[in-house]
């Protein structure tokens, strides 16, 4: 899909695990001129800087329970499951 890429995309990964396939092939679409950003969602220490690859760590499992909890507090209609075992109301 690198080759379709419009010129000035910007490559967003959302993943829970950074494998050195991954970051090869992020390397690559980087070296053809995009942006490329990793948002990392997971409990694992993530992958070393990789130049022009920014990583942002979103956080794992207990970031999540607690996202759902705290948007549960604000919000007070139906049930609503959610990946996992984690609920909140809407």
């Amino acid at each position: 899909e690198r080759g379709r890429l419009p010129a000035g995309a910007t490559v967003v990964v959302v993943t829970s695990a950074i494998s050195d396939p991954l970051l090869d092939a992020l390397a690559r679409v980087r070296q053809s001129g995009h942006a490329v950003t990793i948002l990392f969602v997971g409990d694992s220490t993530i992958a070393p800087k990789l130049a022009g690859i920014t990583i942002y760590h979103l956080g794992g499992e207990e970031t999540w329970k607690r996202l759902t909890a705290d948007f549960a507090d604000q919000i007070d209609e139906k049930p609503v499951e959610l990946i996992g075992s984690a609920s909140f109301t809407l």
